[in-house]
């Protein structure tokens, strides 16, 4: 039996990777792949897919769309004092979730078992022995495949920090929150990365650097082209999910989730996310969201990883660009914030937002000198 792992990042299309695999389990299933399920209901979400009821494209709830994450943050909790997320709080325990796969795995004889969470990226840091109690969910393997997904440091950091905005976590400000992230593994990659290599010495390793992802097409086109698994034709293709905060907007989610309750601070990111579309924002590659000491001491946080990871990969370097991060976008995180507050307001976005919304960024605007 073949088993292949997607061990992560956060924020390189792991979201639509799951999304796709558990859309298409079914029909992955009739050609001897798993994808396995880890509770009751995503049994019945493959048993519908067996009898040709299709779900709706984008609108699988997390514990269908995400079983393997429900499963990485199960096991964490065995392990250690961390909760597990909202969306997960309804799973059964782990000793169901392993009873199941293992169910799945003895009844259908698969060649192929698909393990996929970015929080597998976590394991190595939180307790090592999640890996290998990991591994023991499949027996009687004899090849291994790591797949995992790594982004520059300074697009990683940024895009995760929206992400964590958009949770509604209250955070301090971007570029005060960097050196928070060392000796972590959104930082220091080499702790995604060396417990696996330690406790998969025989498995095959492939590292990608999500720029070369993104010239491939997307996360699940890249996936296809590299996990050595053959698949079969006319799968279901992802909806486009988990969108991130523009850069020009996320100083104002942030100050949101400090400023406003928790259901005015929610409205006010959904309308970020969805309700911007029309506004003029300042292109995020032309953001700076760091500045020059900040980006000098990233980079130079980052070099001994870079060494690391060119030399798992085999490359010269795995990010080419790497010293691109010392360079700093035209415009600042404050001149982009004003471009998009200036938008806002009683004559312009915003306007049939909440009254407590209305007031916040009214107060937002005298700030930055709009009023």
């Amino acid at each position: 039996m073949k088993l292949i792992l997607y061990i992560g990042h956060h924020k390189v299309g792991s979201t639509s990777l799951q999304a796709f695999l558990a859309q298409n389990a079914q029909a992955l299933n009739a050609n001897g792949i798993l994808y396995p399920m880890v509770d009751p209901r995503g049994l019945i979400h493959m048993l519908r897919q067996s009898i040709g009821t299709k779900d709706k494209p984008g609108l699988l709830p997390p514990h269908l769309r995400e079983p393997h994450s429900a499963l990485a943050y199960r096991m964490i909790e065995a392990v250690s004092r961390r909760g597990l997320p909202q969306q997960f709080a309804q799973m059964p325990a782990l000793s169901d979730m392993r009873s199941t796969i293992a169910t799945q795995i003895e009844r259908l004889s698969p060649h192929t078992v698909i393990l996929c969470s970015e929080v597998f990226s976590t394991f190595g840091d939180v307790n090592e022995a999640l890996i290998e109690q990991l591994l023991a969910l499949v027996p009687d393997v004899t090849q291994i495949q790591i797949y995992g997904v790594l982004r520059r440091p300074d697009q990683y950091l940024v895009s995760w920090h929206g992400q964590r905005l958009k949770v509604g976590e209250q955070l301090v400000p971007f570029d005060e929150a960097v050196a928070g992230y060392a000796g972590t593994v959104h930082l220091d990659y080499t702790r995604v990365l060396r417990g696996w290599m330690a406790r998969c010495a025989d498995a095959r390793i492939t590292l990608r650097n999500y720029a070369d992802v993104m010239e491939t097409g997307n996360s699940v086109r890249d996936f296809r082209k590299h996990a050595d698994v053959a698949w079969p034709a006319n799968l279901t293709p992802p909806p486009r999910i988990n969108l991130s905060l523009p850069l020009p907007l996320m100083e104002i989610a942030r100050r949101g989730n400090h400023m406003l309750a928790s259901q005015d601070a929610l409205q006010l990111r959904n309308f970020l996310m969805q309700g911007c579309g029309e506004m003029a924002l300042t292109p995020n590659a032309q953001v700076d969201m760091l500045g020059a000491a900040a980006r000098a001491d990233l980079l130079a946080r980052f070099m001994p990883v870079q060494v690391y990871l060119s030399q798992v990969s085999g490359r010269d370097a795995f990010f080419p660009n790497l010293e691109e991060i010392a360079n700093c976008p035209p415009v600042t995180q404050d001149e982009a914030v004003r471009g998009a507050l200036a938008q806002l307001g009683p004559d312009g976005f915003g306007g049939d937002l909440s009254n407590p919304i209305r007031v916040f960024l009214e107060t937002l605007r005298k700030e930055y000198g709009l009023v």
